[in-house]
């Protein structure tokens, strides 16, 4: 009897014993989950909060995109303004197609009959020209006699069969081509003489004309003297 009942006084404080022990083994259990539960429920509800922001800030620069592109198209272009350079007219006059050694008390006209290296064998300059290239304005139909004076420079005698006849630009001489008739040694001097007749012009200006001459020996072109004049309607 009492065997029985110290058995049940030790299962009594046993199931006591027990009994407040559950307590505090099972409430730290049943509380830990519903903490590991709100923080997932916080994390879960972070990372979506992050997700939405970052799929909005997606959505707005799309937006952006798509407003710039459609501006892009829908703009008109423009091209950059620039200026051409403005051309400066200029015009060249009659005298710059002169041939060169010509002219009052020029030098140097021909040179063409050369006989190869060293002094030509046929050649002669230009020394002085009588009236002088524009020393007045001829009225259409004006006549005169224009006389060169020449030297022979080369090496050799001019023969007296060498022909003097108008070459190229514009001829306004009534004169025809003639030979020279005398022989000039080196370093003489002959002279050429042609009648000139003051062309017709088509307006009021002033307009300018020049022929030139040439004096051939045995194929060979010498001294090539020319004229030019002015011409205008008074």
């Amino acid at each position: 009897m009492f065997k029985s009942i110290r058995v049940i006084m030790i299962l009594l404080t046993l199931a006591l014993f027990l009994g407040a022990c559950v307590p505090a083994v099972v409430q730290p259990a049943a509380q830990q989950p519903a903490q590991n539960a709100q923080s997932a429920s916080d994390i879960q509800s972070q990372i979506n909060t992050s997700v939405a922001q970052t799929v909005e800030a997606q959505n707005q620069v799309g937006t952006f995109v798509a407003q710039t592109m459609e501006a892009q198209a829908t703009a008109t272009p423009s091209a950059t303004p620039f200026s051409l350079p403005t051309f400066t007219p200029f015009v060249v006059s009659t005298a710059t197609n002169r041939p060169s050694g010509g002219g009052s008390g020029g030098s140097g006209g021909g040179g063409l009959g050369s006989g190869g290296a060293g002094s030509p064998q046929y050649d002669c300059d230009i020394v002085f020209t009588q009236p002088a290239d524009g020393d007045r304005i001829w009225k259409p139909g004006d006549s005169y006699d224009v006389e060169w004076t020449l030297k022979n420079t080369g090496t050799k005698t001019i023969p007296a069969d060498a022909y003097f006849v108008f070459r190229d630009y514009t001829n306004y001489s009534p004169t025809s081509g003639f030979v020279l008739g005398h022989a000039v040694e080196p370093g003489d001097k002959f002279k050429l003489r042609i009648e000139v007749v003051a062309p017709e012009v088509k307006g009021l200006d002033k307009e300018q004309f020049t022929m030139r001459w040439t004096l051939i020996v045995l194929g060979n072109k010498l001294c090539n003297p020319y004229t030019s004049i002015f011409v205008q309607k008074q």
